[in-house]
């Protein structure tokens, strides 16, 4: 009798079955290749650097717009917030679209006059345990 054990195939593995997941798993594997050179390429643009030049403040102050949106979300969607909790998908996709516009926005304009966000700044400054100069 032998024992039960799902992880381990028992018994032959017909030819057949063999080669069509390793053909799968090579399309898949060839598949995932061809995103990552689309994107390098893609990026390596001009058209493409100048209209995502906004998201590299967006990036730079991470964890400050992650945090402040959490928080925005916690108030923009309960019951002690603004409550929005009965908009359908659409339309809280949409609120949360225009959110974080708006927090690009901000993003961009903060770093103008700031080496780091907020949050970034706590957080360098508690790391290197070292007053660290924010404003730029």
């Amino acid at each position: 009798m032998r024992p039960y054990i799902p992880a381990v195939a028992w018994g032959e593995v017909s030819f057949y079955s063999w080669m069509g997941s390793t053909t799968t798993n090579l399309i898949n594997l060839l598949t995932a290749y061809l995103w990552v050179i689309i994107v390098i390429e893609v990026y390596r643009s001009q058209k493409v650097q100048r209209a995502v030049e906004p998201l590299v403040s967006y990036g730079r102050m991470g964890l400050t717009n992650y945090i402040v949106q959490s928080v925005a979300g916690v108030f923009i969607f309960s019951g002690f917030g603004l409550d929005w909790s009965h908009l359908g998908v659409f339309q809280s996709v949409l609120v949360c679209l225009a959110y974080t516009g708006i927090q690009i926005a901000i993003s961009h304009y903060w770093l103008k006059g700031f080496r780091y966000g907020p949050t970034e700044w706590l957080w360098r400054t508690g790391t290197y345990m070292k007053w660290q100069p924010l404003v730029r």
